[in-house]
């Protein structure tokens, strides 16, 4: 009797297990051909009434014997770039964001992104004021200060690029004010960051960075500023091939550069009797480099 009993339940149990499987196969066998009419709607070709309506739905193709695969996200990518803003809006948006009350994280965030426009996309002429409206507030506010003068380097690389030099003469001659404020900064490199951007400024527009320098920077009420300015008579010239550094090149290359550095020797004559003893020393050391 208990023979029978226990071949009963082994075969009970086989029963329930194949039934279990017969159900698990008919559900992915219902699967399967959701997928497969799910993937035929998407390939289906699209009729003129609906194409304006299907044009922005994703597309899912797989190739069974390649490895090429059309996905969704080139095709969020290209949708992107092609509502991605202009670089006149980009600037003034970033514009109204330094000017504004938000967070520092998130105004340098802004401008890390205004710079990676200004690198890999042409810069379009109704953005140039908007852009040097952003630096100039980014070099005078502290924190962002660092990322104007990178944001300045790369928009002049870009316009330079792109022949637009009248604006970089035009839009430097607003930026030298507040160049002049960074160069009495306390913080040494800073100061290099503000000579740096003269000497760059002085690639297209020499005759007004050097009547800038001779006549505000010099004569500034700041000592920073004006070992700065002296620094920056001392040390701007064109890079020599070979990077030399002889005194025979260096009054070569200030001769083909027609930099006019005898105009500044007044201003710097009258830093040796200045009453800080660091411009005093500065001075000295100028005079006797711009004269060997």
């Amino acid at each position: 009797m208990t023979g029978h009993v226990s071949a009963l339940l082994h075969l009970w149990f086989y029963v329930l297990r194949a039934l279990r499987l017969s159900q698990l196969r008919l559900s992915l066998h219902k699967e399967i051909k959701r997928i497969f009419k799910a993937k035929i709607r998407l390939n289906a070709p699209v009729s003129a009434g609906s194409e304006s309506q299907n044009r922005c739905e994703p597309r899912l193709v797989f190739k069974t014997m390649g490895t090429e695969k059309t996905q969704s996200v080139l095709h969020s990518s290209r949708i992107k770039s092609a509502f991605r803003a202009s670089m006149d809006t980009l600037a003034t948006n970033t514009l109204a964001a330094v000017k504004g009350g938000k967070p520092v994280e998130i105004k340098l965030k802004q401008l890390t992104e205004l710079k990676a426009e200004i690198k890999h996309r042409h810069c379009p002429e109704n953005a140039v004021a908007p852009l040097f409206e952003v630096i100039r507030l980014s070099i005078s506010t502290p924190h962002l200060t660092d990322a104007g003068f990178s944001i300045l380097g790369h928009l002049m690389k870009r316009l330079e690029l792109q022949d637009q030099h009248a604006h970089l003469q035009s839009q430097g001659l607003k930026t030298y004010p507040c160049l002049l404020e960074r160069l009495a900064d306390q913080k040494d490199r800073i100061r290099q960051r503000a000579i740096q951007a003269l000497t760059d400024f002085h690639g297209v527009d020499a005759q007004d960075v050097e009547a800038f320098v001779r006549d505000h920077v010099l004569i500034s009420r700041s000592p920073k500023a004006k070992e700065a300015g002296m620094q920056w008579v001392a040390g701007v010239r064109p890079i020599c091939r070979g990077n030399a550094r002889s005194s025979t090149n260096v009054s070569q290359t200030r001769k083909e550069k027609n930099i006019q550095f005898r105009s500044f020797v007044p201003g710097i004559v009258d830093c040796l009797e200045d009453a800080d003893g660091t411009v005093r020393r500065t001075a000295q050391a100028t005079l006797i480099e711009l004269f060997q």
